[in-house]
């Protein structure tokens, strides 16, 4: 399965918070069907805290999903786990991060890539889950100053990228950088406390 697959469907919109008041109808794989009642994920933080039992809740969503490209390990993947999306005991969406040097913008980010289950693809998740990322980069970084990570980066695929949008997403503090050279979207959001 490509990885990049339904990765990136950023929306703009205001999200709603929305309380996990009936169970979702996972089936035997763990799977919530797509017609499940549309409920927002209770987010946790994991970003840094080598937590076994979230790395083994998000490892579990990748496999059920076959999120992951068949060379890429699972256990090397999870200290880069950021935030996960629970609905109840099940992680239903996740956000990963590596920090890199990012030439044209000269500053070391914190690149990460998001995504969710089926049931909770949608844009007002997407949302909350960058929004949700970015305050927990933002919170490590402030007291990881020996980091020098400034920023936020991802990329929205090709066919996401191709819906007219606002530059500036408000609720994520995402704005447009550029393009890939595959017309994919360069979203960036600077730290308060940036330097470049």
């Amino acid at each position: 399965m490509n990885e990049r697959k339904g990765l990136w469907p950023w929306g703009w919109r205001r999200a709603r918070r929305e309380p996990l008041a009936e169970p979702i109808p996972f089936n035997a794989a763990g799977v919530a069907p797509a017609t499940a009642p549309r409920l927002a994920p209770e987010f946790r933080i994991g970003w840094r805290r080598a937590d076994p039992a979230i790395e083994a809740d998000v490892k579990a969503f990748w496999a059920r999903l076959s999120l992951l490209p068949p060379d890429v390990d699972p256990d090397a993947r999870a200290p880069g786990i950021v935030v996960a999306g629970y609905a109840g005991a099940i992680v239903v969406a996740s956000s990963t991060a590596v920090l890199q040097d990012v030439p044209f913008l000269r500053a070391r980010m914190a690149v990460f890539r998001a995504v969710a289950g089926p049931a909770f693809a949608r844009p007002e998740v997407f949302t909350r889950l960058a929004a949700q990322t970015r305050a927990a980069l933002e919170a490590w970084s402030r007291d990881h100053p020996e980091e020098g990570v400034m920023g936020v980066m991802t990329v929205i695929g090709a066919e996401a990228a191709r819906a007219k949008t606002s530059p500036h997403r408000p609720e994520t503090g995402l704005s447009l950088a550029g393009f890939t050279e595959s017309d994919e979207k360069i979203m960036v959001a600077w730290f308060d406390h940036a330097l470049v």
